[in-house]
Parts: C-alpha cells; sequence; structure tokens
C-alpha cells in the first residue's frame, strides 16, 4: 500500500476554484432566500431584492471559512502586485532618465575639452 501526501495546488488555481465557488454559493444562497420569501407570499421583485440584503450578513456567518480563503488569496495577489507597480514601474523612467543624463554629461565633457586652452 503505497500512501501519498496530498499536494496543495499553486495559489493561481486556488484562488480562482475558491471565488468561483464563493460566487456559486452566494448566489445560491440569494437564490433560495428569494424562494423562500417568494413562497412565503412576498412579490417575487421584492423578495428578489430583500434577498439580495440578506445574503451579506448570511454569507458573512455561513461561508465564513470559504470567505477566509478567497480574503486571503486576494490579499496575496494585491500585495504583489502592488510591490511589483511600487518596484519595477519606477526603474522604466528612471533608465531613460539615466541613460539621457550619460548623453548630457558626454556632451558637457566634449564641450570642456574643447575649451580648454592649448598647452605650448
Amino acid at each position: 500500500m503505497v500512501v501519498v501526501a496530498p499536494q496543495k495546488p499553486p495559489i493561481g488555481r486556488t484562488l480562482a476554484r475558491d471565488i468561483a465557488l464563493y460566487s456559486v454559493a452566494r448566489l445560491a444562497l440569494v437564490t433560495v432566500a428569494a424562494l423562500v420569501l417568494f413562497l412565503v407570499g412576498v412579490p417575487l421583485l421584492v423578495s428578489a431584492l430583500l434577498a439580495m440584503v440578506l445574503a451579506l450578513p448570511l454569507s458573512m456567518v455561513l461561508l465564513g471559512g470559504l470567505r477566509g480563503r478567497v480574503n486571503t488569496g486576494l490579499a496575496v495577489v494585491a500585495v504583489l502586485a502592488y510591490r511589483a507597480f511600487s518596484f519595477w514601474l519606477p526603474t522604466i523612467p528612471g533608465t531613460i532618465a539615466y541613460l539621457q543624463l550619460r548623453k548630457t554629461v558626454k556632451v558637457w565633457s566634449t564641450e570642456e575639452h574643447d575649451q580648454a586652452p592649448a598647452r605650448a
């Protein structure tokens, strides 16, 4: 008998799966709440709107674990994206400015060389 430890899928797949699962669960929660309200006798439009309002606190209680996984995954993605942009995005204009400065300094050094008095 071979026992293989389960492997955790990469963060991208896990996050996409968790977001899809959370979205489907929230939609199902709204649908069930609207159906229950409609069966009680509330008009369809009012029951749909009321179900959307009721689904927010209910989903916080009923889907807390899944919501926590989604929030954690989104936080990781947001932090990595922010760090990538805040570090790498300024390097583009910084490189351009550095190359322009090198050209300017080269022009200055040739001007100083041309203006230097000839020694005899």
